[in-house]
Parts: C-alpha cells; sequence; structure tokens
C-alpha cells in the first residue's frame, strides 16, 4: 500500500505536474516565439539550456545508478529514454553536446566554440568559421517527443519508486537552505541612526513551482 503511494505520486505530480506540466509546458512556450532573424531576444540560448538542464534533472531520478555529474545524467537520459530515429542523430557527438553545449552555456553563458540556432532544417550544422552550431528547436522537440517514452517507463513499479526516492532526496537536501526571507531596508540617511530594520516579504501570487519534502499527510498529494 505504501509503495502505491509512491508510484501514484509519481504518475500524479512528478510526471502529469512537473514534467507535463512546468517543464514541456515551459518549453512549447518558448518554441512559440517567433525568430526574428539577425536579431537579439530569439531565446536560442535560453531553449537549449532549460532543455538540457530539465534532461540533467530527469537522467538523475531514473538512471540505475545515482550519478552525480551532469554530463553522465544527460547522457543516461538520451540513450535510455529519446526515440531510436533522434538517438542516432545525436549519439556521436553527445560529448560536443555536454561539454561545449551545457558546460558552456551553464557557467559560460556561451556555448564553448559553438553555436546555438533556431531556424535550421537540420540538428548540427557548421558555421562559417567552421564552428559547431545546434539546433535548438529541433533538439527541443526531440526532448519533448521523448516525453511519452518516459511516461511508459514509469509504469514499472520499481522505477516509480527509484524516482520517487532520487526526487524526495532533492527535497530533503533542499530543505538545509529552507529560510524564511526577509529584506533589510534601510530607516534613515544618517550615518549615526540606525541603520536598517527587517520586514517580510510580500506572498507570491499564482503557482511558482515550490515543492517540498514527501508530506506527512501524504494522503493530501493523491488523486
Amino acid at each position: 500500500m505504501e509503495n502505491l503511494k509512491y508510484i501514484l505520486y509519481v504518475r500524479n505530480t512528478i510526471l502529469n505536474k512537473i514534467i507535463k506540466g512546468y517543464i514541456v509546458g515551459d518549453l512549447k512556450r518558448m518554441l512559440e516565439i517567433k525568430v526574428i532573424p539577425n536579431h537579439d531576444g530569439n531565446l536560442n540560448f535560453p531553449i537549449l539550456l532549460y532543455a538540457l538542464s530539465s534532461i540533467s534533472f530527469l537522467g538523475y531520478l531514473i538512471a540505475e545508478k545515482e550519478l552525480k555529474h551532469d554530463s553522465q545524467r544527460i547522457k543516461t537520459y538520451i540513450k535510455t529514454i529519446f526515440i531510436p530515429e533522434d538517438f542516432i542523430q545525436i549519439e556521436p557527438h553527445l560529448d560536443l553536446l555536454t561539454e561545449k553545449f551545457r558546460n558552456g552555456l551553464a557557467h559560460e553563458f556561451f556555448p564553448k566554440m559553438s553555436g546555438v540556432s533556431r531556424d535550421n532544417s537540420v540538428l548540427w550544422s557548421q558555421s562559417s568559421e567552421g564552428y559547431w552550431v545546434i539546433d535548438a528547436d529541433i533538439f527541443t522537440n526531440m526532448f519533448i517527443k521523448s516525453v511519452v517514452n518516459l511516461e511508459e517507463k514509469i509504469k514499472d513499479e520499481d522505477i516509480s519508486i527509484r524516482i520517487f526516492q532520487r526526487f524526495n532526496k532533492i527535497q530533503e537536501k533542499n530543505l538545509e537552505l529552507k529560510n524564511i526571507p526577509t529584506i533589510s531596508i534601510s530607516t534613515s540617511t544618517s550615518p549615526l541612526a540606525s541603520l536598517a530594520t527587517t520586514t517580510t516579504l510580500p506572498l507570491s501570487k499564482g503557482d511558482t513551482g515550490v515543492t517540498g519534502r514527501w508530506p506527512k499527510d501524504k494522503e493530501s498529494y493523491i488523486d
């Protein structure tokens, strides 16, 4: 019975709300932004980085062994979940994908000596200077398509339990960072006066995406 609760949590919350809702929903909205040729604001980098970060997160959840590095997590998800015809296009360049694109975008803003397009007809191409270019739209749509395979995998009870345990471990670790936010505001322009006082932030509106650990009242999280 306890396992059933965890499985339902994975299907109802992790799959339907987080993966299909937050991740796929956000990506589809970004892809709707029309490309203006030779103009800024086309979201080339954000789309690709969001997709790769999401893949890393999901790779951690599904991997048989608990993987520490993003490159391992990304490769595991792509090898395990992407549909075969898409994987064939990516597989020869998996190291490029993680080292040049994911690491560059995450840590240096730019991909490392490579580029990101949004309007190419092929996944991989070459710039006029001879650098690798990946198309964010094509890659992201490959990722979105893979969620169908992920949903099939989640039907396996053992995989669902693994996903629940990994997800809960993330939340438990993140609770170490939990605090009540406050802001310090100046109360006087005089350097001799009391410098600041503290006030609480206003409550945010709408769905913020904040998640916590598996609740004590588990029934409240099960449809």
